[in-house]
């Protein structure tokens, strides 16, 4: 069910439950019902159908067929592999994936509009034979035991599949409008990096220690290490007794030096924080929850309109033999470049928000 389905089922219950109360001479709970319910029905109206919806897309098609997009698109690389041509839930549709953990993203054709979906059920999927090997990618995970490593692999799939559908729909405009006649090399392909507060490391897709960190909550502490040892970055409150990361500045340390800060930007109707660095302004947006992730404190950090990172993490998981309860983040990078950043920009949020302790 999709979040404006959802919404318009909320205000009609709402609303429903207004009237009985009213026959039972319930007023209050009848005018606080109705309000509600209107209210659930304003907000439903807000926005496109693309803006309240996190793994739907519609794109019109403008009377371009499927087997033209399929021809745009397929030697595009993405996170989860080159498109093919299959069907999807009994129709024809192009198909990303699945990847090892079932993600799959499908573009179909209904009354002259493409569909993007984001889906995590293998048997909406069929393949022609030359590409059933497409299928054999998904594991049997029913007998894999959960590490740090692999959940954090998982979410990172769940949450730029989802990425990847809002970044199809350009892609797909431009095709259906013709203002686009080549498709990109590859599109949402990121470096992955993840780290826990067990071992306090930053490690990359093979396990390599790219960064040491040193990061508690009460009182703050959040600092950026070489593997040697050497102080990359460290976050320091300007009001040391903050409670309320909100209301505050913290500055950003490098090398003895302010080289810059991070604060909350309350002019902004969106959760938003600006990284001010002499190199220039990052922005850092949240976006709508992934829960197929289960994950919290999501954000996407920006530099001069270009995304450069999606960060991501889960306050207290239980991992049990395999590490017990763990602080577990994930950082999915377009640019190694400013790595540090987005590590700090990280154990800043997961320690000063007091609804993830």
């Amino acid at each position: 069910m999709n979040a404006e389905k959802g919404y318009k089922i909320v205000g009609i219950l709402a609303i429903l439950m207004g009237i009985v109360s009213m026959t039972i001479g319930k007023f209050i709970l009848a005018f606080i019902l109705f309000v509600f319910g209107i209210g659930v029905f304003w907000t439903s109206r807000k926005g496109s159908y693309n803006d309240k919806n996190l793994y739907d897309k519609k794109v019109p098609a403008n009377g371009k067929s499927l087997e033209e997009l399929f021809a745009f698109i397929e030697n595009t690389d993405t996170p989860l592999g080159n498109a093919w041509m299959g069907k999807f839930k009994g129709s024809d549709a192009i198909i990303f994936g699945p990847t090892a953990f079932k993600d799959i993203v499908s573009i179909a054709l209904e009354k002259n509009t493409f569909i993007i979906r984001n889906t995590n059920v293998v048997e909406y999927l069929e393949a022609d034979e030359e590409d059933k090997h497409n299928l054999e990618r998904v594991l049997d995970t029913s007998d894999m035991a959960v590490t740090p490593k692999r959940y954090s692999i998982f979410a990172a799939l769940k949450v730029m599949s989802a990425v990847m559908v809002g970044d199809l729909v350009p892609l797909v405009e431009g095709f259906a409008e013709g203002t686009r006649t080549n498709a990109p090399e590859s599109i949402t392909m990121f470096e992955f990096f993840r780290h826990n507060n067990q071992d306090d490391k930053l490690y990359d897709m093979d396990d390599n220690v790219i960064l040491d960190i040193d990061s508690n909550k009460v009182p703050l502490r959040v600092i950026v290490k070489s593997e040697e040892g050497e102080e990359l970055a460290r976050v320091i409150c300007r009001n040391p007794a903050f409670k309320d990361a909100t209301n505050e500045i913290f500055d950003i340390y490098s090398d003895g030096d302010v080289f810059g800060s991070i604060y909350q930007d309350r002019k902004s109707d969106k959760n938003r924080y600006i990284i001010q660095t002499v190199n220039g302004d990052f922005v850092a947006e949240s976006f709508m929850a992934v829960r197929k992730a289960n994950v919290s404190a999501n954000y996407e950090i920006s530099y001069n309109g270009e995304r450069k990172a999606v960060v991501f993490g889960t306050a207290n998981l239980n991992f049990g033999e395999e590490g017990g309860w763990l602080q577990n983040n994930v950082i999915c990078s377009f640019d190694e470049e400013y790595i540090v950043l987005y590590t700090v920009f990280q154990l800043f949020l997961m320690n000063t928000s007091d609804w993830l302790r």
